[in-house]
C-alpha cells in the first residue's frame, strides 16, 4: 500500500495511514447513499491502484462541514528530518484552510503508563473533515510526506470536536505552563472538568472528544485503522507549572481519574 508505514508499540504492530493521493473520490456506502451526505458517517479517498482511505465519522454531533481538531501523537525518530517535513508541510495545512494549534514537547510524566506516552503531540485545526480530505489527495502532501516516514515512529491520530468554550485559534501564549491529559472513558466529561478548576489556579485550554478516524485498504470492513490511544483530551494551563501538578495532585482530580479507563498525564514544553 503507498504511503504508509508501520506502528510498533510491544508486541502489537499496526499499519498506520500517511499521506494518500489522488483524485477526489465521492463513493458510495452499501446502503447506496453517497459518502459525506447527510446521514452518512465515511468519506473515501482513492489512492493509488486499490487501494483506499477512509474518513471515518463516530460522533453524531460531528459534521463533515464543521471545524475539527486533528490530534497528532507520535515520537520522533530523527529530529532534523521531522522538522524540515514541517516546513514543507504547513504549505499543505494551510492551502486548505488549516493552522496548528498546540504543539508541545513532553518534559514530565505526571501519570500514565509508558504504553500511552508520546514525546511530541500536534493539534491542527482545519476547518472541516472535506478540508483534511483535500489535503490528503494533494500529490504534493505524499511526496512531502515520504520524510513524515522516515521521521516518526509510534504515530496515533484521531478528529476530536471540540468540547469547552475557548477561541477557535489559539493565541501563541508560550510563558504559561501546559499540562496534557488524554484518557479512555470517563463518559461525559466537559462538566466534570468545568468543576474541577473552577478554585484553582487552572483553566481547560482545550477540551475534545475523538469523533472520526482513519483507516486504510481495499474496503472498510477489512481496513487497518489508524492506532488512537485516546477517547477524550483536555489540555490545562496555568501561569505556575507547580500550581498545574499541585491540581493534578489534588483529592477532586484524583477522584476523576479513577472514572477513567486509561489515562495519560504529561507537563508539554509549548513550542507552537
Amino acid at each position: 500500500m503507498t504511503a504508509i508505514y508501520h506502528h510498533r508499540r510491544g508486541d502489537s504492530e499496526f499499519i498506520a495511514f500517511e499521506a494518500p493521493q489522488g483524485v477526489a473520490s465521492v463513493g458510495h456506502e452499501k446502503d447506496g447513499r453517497q459518502q459525506g451526505d447527510a446521514g452518512s458517517t465515511l468519506l473515501e479517498a482513492k489512492l493509488p491502484g486499490r487501494n483506499r482511505a477512509y474518513i471515518n465519522k463516530t460522533d453524531d454531533g460531528m459534521s463533515f462541514d464543521q471545524p475539527v481538531y486533528a490530534i497528532n501523537w507520535f515520537d520522533t525518530k530523527t529530529r532534523w528530518v521531522y522538522d524540515f517535513y514541517n516546513v514543507l508541510a504547513v504549505r499543505s495545512v494551510r492551502a486548505v484552510g488549516g493552522a496548528p494549534f498546540f504543539k508541545g514537547r513532553l518534559e514530565k510524566i505526571l501519570h500514565g503508563a509508558e504504553e500511552h506516552r508520546r514525546d511530541v503531540l500536534l493539534v491542527v485545526r482545519y476547518p472541516s473533515l472535506r478540508n483534511f480530505k483535500t489535503m490528503l489527495e494533494s500529490p504534493f502532501f505524499l511526496v512531502v510526506s515520504v520524510l513524515r516516514l522516515m521521521a516518526v515512529r509510534d504515530f496515533t491520530f484521531g478528529f476530536t470536536r471540540r468540547r469547552d468554550k475557548g477561541p477557535d485559534l489559539s493565541p501563541g501564549d508560550l510563558k504559561v505552563a501546559y499540562a496534557v491529559h488524554h484518557f479512555k472513558g470517563a463518559g461525559d466529561f466537559v462538566e466534570k472538568i468545568s468543576a474541577l478548576c473552577r478554585a484553582e489556579n487552572v483553566e481547560p485550554f482545550y477540551a475534545g472528544t475523538i469523533g472520526a478516524f482513519i483507516t486504510t485498504g481495499d474496503i472498510v470492513s477489512t481496513g487497518e485503522p489508524v492506532p488512537c490511544l485516546m477517547d477524550a483530551i483536555v489540555i490545562w494551563k496555568s501561569g505556575n507549572q507547580n500550581d498545574l501538578e499541585k491540581f493534578i495532585g489534588s483529592d477532586s482530580y484524583q477522584s476523576f481519574l479513577n472514572q477513567t479507563d486509561s489515562s495519560f498525564i504529561g507537563i508539554y514544553d509549548r513550542v507552537i
